[in-house]
């Protein structure tokens, strides 16, 4: 058996991921009694719309975190370099 790539390993953990939460929104939405176009594709795309832009806050959230960390990381080694 051949191993995956980390890309390939991302996208499979990406979907896995994707079809977990999509399950639950509609198990959600069926325990809260809202079975009105349950399975539609209106449904499927609102749902799509969301996820899509939750990752895209995370991502941008993270990146900025990982941005200032770096920079203050690049002041500090910096820093130190000056000192010896």
């Amino acid at each position: 058996m051949r191993e995956r790539s980390p890309k390939s390993r991302l996208r499979v953990l990406f979907l896995y991921h994707f079809l977990v939460v999509y399950t639950l929104y509609l198990l959600a939405n069926r325990i809260g009694g809202n079975t009105e176009n349950f399975l539609s594709l209106v449904t499927l795309i609102q749902f799509l719309l969301v996820y899509v832009l939750v990752w895209a806050v995370v991502v941008f959230m993270t990146r900025q975190k990982v941005t200032k960390i770096n920079e203050k990381l690049r002041e500090r080694k910096h820093s130190l370099d000056k000192g010896h």
